[in-house]
């Protein structure tokens, strides 16, 4: 008689052996734990930052902003002037012809002797130096300079008296600072001064 179970042996077959633990599947969807272990990983994450910086970090304000470079600035040549530089007094000076300036320089003096020779009119004075105007009138001037520093003298011109008014000519004269009264008081002072009779002359002067 056969068996209800299906076998000869009349014996029932024990159930297959439960597969080993590592064999065992895992049953549900996998994609669920993944997610939750991402919210579980994000939720430490905040957790982590709120613990650190409870009160939020400072605003640390707008970004610094390299200036932008800019480009050199082309500076254009100044072209040379071709003027030529104006003459300074002193350059003119220079040049001044020296018989031209010694000229102006007597001028200048007899103007400003002018008032002092009137003082000897109508008295006798003693010459000590004459000399052409514009002969050399360099050379005369230092003669007058020189005649200055031994004693007072008189820068004036034969126009200034009526001396030599028969001639044409003009010339400088040179006369002694004093007038006498008369010829010998002239010529005792010229002694005095120890004066040759080549280095002055005596004349009675009066106004033209």
């Amino acid at each position: 008689m056969e068996s209800s179970y299906g076998n000869t042996g009349g014996w029932p077959e024990p159930p297959p052996p439960p597969p080993p633990p590592g064999e065992r599947r895992t049953s549900g969807k996998p994609w669920v734990f993944v997610l939750l272990g991402v919210l579980v990983v994000g939720g430490l994450v905040v957790s982590l930052m709120v613990l650190l910086d409870p009160f939020g970090s400072k605003d640390p304000g707008p970004m610094a902003v390299a200036p932008m470079s800019q480009a050199p600035k082309t500076v254009e040549p100044v072209a040379p002037s071709t003027a030529a530089p104006e003459p300074t007094p002193s350059a003119a000076t220079e040049t001044m012809d020296p018989q031209a300036e010694a000229l102006k320089k007597l001028r200048k003096l007899r103007s400003e002797e002018a008032g002092a020779f009137g003082s000897l009119m109508d008295r006798w004075g003693v010459q000590l130096a004459s000399a052409k105007i514009g002969a050399d009138d360099k050379a005369f001037l230092s003669k007058y300079e020189s005649l200055g520093k031994e004693r007072k003298v008189f820068l004036t011109t034969t126009e200034h008296f009526d001396n030599r008014r028969e001639t044409g000519d003009k010339f400088w004269v040179v006369f002694s600072g004093k007038g006498f009264e008369s010829k010998e008081q002239a010529e005792a002072w010229c002694a005095d001064q120890g004066l040759g009779e080549g280095d002055f002359q005596l004349r009675e002067l009066q106004a033209p």
